[in-house]
């Protein structure tokens, strides 16, 4: 029976002293329903067990992803680039309960659907995430990428949050311009028109 597999990569919701839009806060309601619509619309032609996703576990997309998987029944794996209390710092933090959704996705993970590299904090370490999360779910079934990206080009934040020239290694736009080399599936939900 074919099996298909979700990957996901998104942007984690804009810092108050972004200067470029990229996903606002205020997003996030019509953000959710999207990823769910998304997810229920890409499943629906498998069975609920012959469907699995993967994805890291940032605030924003990521959790956003998790959740709507598992509200759906579907099996979702957690892959982060390193051990956990330092994604918490880097990728989490306390605003907005991202914290409190990052532990109740933590707390339901089965040990075998919790992957943790073990690299420094680095891109090197997102780019090897992304990796990790595309090779789980090649090696699944029917690889398939949702991201939730604003289709630029990823580029290095800059004082004041403005988007610089260089693309960001592991960033939304580098995993989904690697997927679609692979001619691997990609949807695109993009936040600036929620």
């Amino acid at each position: 029976m074919a099996r298909l597999s979700l990957a996901f990569s998104g942007h984690m919701p804009d810092q108050p002293d972004r200067e470029t839009p990229r996903f606002p806060p205020d997003r996030v309601p019509a953000a959710e329903k999207a990823i769910a619509n998304e997810v229920r619309r890409q499943s629906a032609a498998f069975a609920q067990k012959n469907v699995r996703a993967f994805a890291s576990l940032a605030r924003g997309g990521d959790i956003i992803f998790h959740e709507a998987c598992r509200a759906q029944g579907v099996r979702s794996t957690v892959v982060l680039p390193f051990n956990a209390q330092e994604f918490l710092e880097t990728s989490v933090g306390e605003e907005d309960g991202w914290l409190r959704r990052f532990a109740a996705i933590q707390n339901a993970t089965p040990q075998g659907d919790w992957v943790v590299l073990d690299h420094p904090a680095s891109n090197a370490a997102y780019v090897a995430c992304n990796e990790k999360i595309l090779e789980l779910a090649q090696a699944w079934g029917d690889a398939r990428l949702i991201a939730l990206w604003d289709g630029a080009d990823g580029a290095q934040p800059q004082p004041g949050g403005a988007d610089g020239a260089q693309p960001q290694p592991g960033g939304a736009g580098d995993f989904v311009r690697h997927v679609r080399a692979l001619k691997i599936k990609t949807i695109i939900i993009d936040p600036s028109t929620l």
